[in-house]
């Protein structure tokens, strides 16, 4: 009697389909991974937009400055400055408070702008504090909150 060898070439349906599972299965904290990198990407973004706004406004401060520090302490909107958000960050309803106070160092100014908008329902805000001279050069340094 002879025994026949069946060819075992290629895979059958039930190999495919766990093959299929495994990948599927590894490619998930993967697109989680995506997922996650994209929305940090994009909060940075927003960040970086506020803290630019903010260094927008230090600037408008600079150039008023006789105007400003004459009735410091004092607190003013990013309306009173006539400051005007740019096209991409002004959808997301932002705002600016400034606080101008004297420094405990003599002849320094200090500044602390809050930018403030809304994505997605969820209120942020970023801080900026600076310090400002007489001889008006500034230094700043830029902070999260």
């Amino acid at each position: 009697m002879r025994t026949v060898q069946k060819s075992s070439s290629g895979f059958n349906f039930i190999e495919v389909l766990i093959i299929v599972t495994i990948v599927a299965i590894a490619l998930i904290p993967l697109i989680n991974l995506f997922i996650t990198s994209f929305r940090m990407n994009r909060a940075g973004y927003y960040y970086l937009q506020a803290n630019l706004c903010a260094q927008d406004i230090l600037q408008i401060i600079n150039e008023r400055k006789l105007q400003l520090f004459d009735n410091v302490p004092a607190s003013l909107s990013s309306d009173s400055l006539n400051y005007k958000f740019s096209n991409t960050f002004s959808k997301y309803n932002p705002s600016a408070f400034i606080s101008l106070s004297e420094s405990d160092l003599p002849g320094l100014f200090q500044i602390d702008i809050i930018v403030n908008w809304i994505e997605r329902g969820k209120k942020h805000s970023s801080t900026t504090h600076a310090l400002i001279a007489e001889n008006s050069s500034y230094l700043f340094s830029l902070g999260k909150k």
